[in-house]
């Protein structure tokens, strides 16, 4: 089955959602618009293909298995020759390897080139997030464990856990003691920072 064309594929919302389903949260939230991945691939759900088994779990379907993160992973585990034996991020450091891969997925997810799932089933897949539920096994169960798993890390709002402002605490923790982190807490009035899960 190939999916209809629609014009949401250059907006300034964030996610995969078409606009008639958008929550208000995710919407006008980048200040020019951005070209979404959600149009630019049409699925094949046919046996066997990843996409086929997306439907069966009920799971998004926005550009099939991440190559970004793919990436992303290869690259934290790059050991540049010899030069970093424990890789660019060092493998004993693995909350911070996850850490960075649930932002790298909160980026793709935003921007719409790729689901939760589609992310993390790659992550999985080499290793990372062992102890959250497969999404083979089941999308909803797999998105709310990866939630979870990052608001443990810091990364994400979890029970309890205000603004984004308040998460500064984590970044200690990672080793930069005393000093901010590299990006900017301008999040926009009224804009929850888990509206990307």
């Amino acid at each position: 089955m190939k999916l209809r064309y629609c014009k949401s594929g250059l907006n300034r919302h964030a996610g995969i959602a078409e606009t008639e389903w958008m929550p208000d949260e995710a919407k006008d939230v980048f200040g020019t618009p951005v070209s979404h991945g959600k149009n630019l691939i049409a699925r094949d759900d046919s046996g066997g293909s990843l996409a086929a088994l997306f439907r069966e779990l009920d799971a998004p379907f926005v550009g099939a298995a991440s190559g970004s993160i793919e990436q992303f992973v290869l690259t934290m585990e790059d050991d540049c020759c010899g030069a970093h034996p424990e890789g660019l991020v060092p493998s004993s450091a693995l909350d911070v390897r996850e850490a960075l891969i649930g932002l790298q997925t909160m980026t793709l997810v935003a921007g719409g080139q790729h689901s939760v799932a589609e992310c993390v089933i790659v992550a999985q897949g080499m290793g990372y997030f062992s102890g959250v539920p497969r999404v083979e096994d089941g999308y909803a169960e797999a998105v709310a464990g990866f939630e979870r798993h990052l608001a443990g890390l810091g990364v994400a709002p979890g029970e309890g856990v205000g603004p984004l402002e308040q998460l500064w605490g984590a970044w200690d923790r990672f080793g930069h003691a005393g000093g901010s982190p590299p990006i900017s807490s301008s999040q926009p009035a009224g804009r929850s920072p888990d509206m990307l899960a």
